[in-house]
């Protein structure tokens, strides 16, 4: 008897936290999940317009993001290639369907990311970076080929 009741409650127990897992899976993203989808490296993939050099990349870590890329400097120099890199601690933000990356401090080379992930796509809507080369555009993990 003492056996069946230890049976029955261990599957009540379960029952519930099956119902409470998929309960949980039917509900919304929250803020952190959607930053934690955000966090990795990320290549264009098609952007709004070109950007200038080669090797461009954005990564999204914990506290701060960093997009890099290579430029000639000079091309009769045998390493006349320079690393370009914006780095900016930022502060995440979310309005209605609006997620933006908010750099915690002004002149630091980046302006604010406004995005949307789908699937494994990143959709900049608006940010800039440098001397206001968009980032507008389709960012994805791999590069494009």
């Amino acid at each position: 008897m003492r056996r069946f009741f230890r049976s029955a409650a261990l599957l009540a127990t379960l029952g519930g936290a099956v119902a409470l897992m998929e309960v949980r899976a039917s509900m919304p993203q929250s803020a952190p999940d959607n930053y934690r989808k955000l966090h990795g490296v990320w290549y264009p993939y098609r952007t709004e317009q070109p950007l200038p050099g080669a090797g461009w990349k954005l990564q999204v870590f914990d506290t701060d993001f960093v997009v890099s890329h290579t430029r000639m400097v000079n091309p009769k120099a045998p390493d006349g290639i320079d690393i370009v890199m914006f780095r900016a601690p930022y502060r995440a933000e979310t309005s209605g369907a609006a997620s933006r990356l908010v750099p915690e401090k002004e002149g630091l080379g980046v302006s604010a990311l406004t995005y949307r992930l789908e699937g494994d796509r990143l959709i900049i809507e608006q940010g800039t970076c440098g001397d206001g080369i968009s980032l507008k555009g389709e960012w994805r993990r791999t590069r494009a080929k």
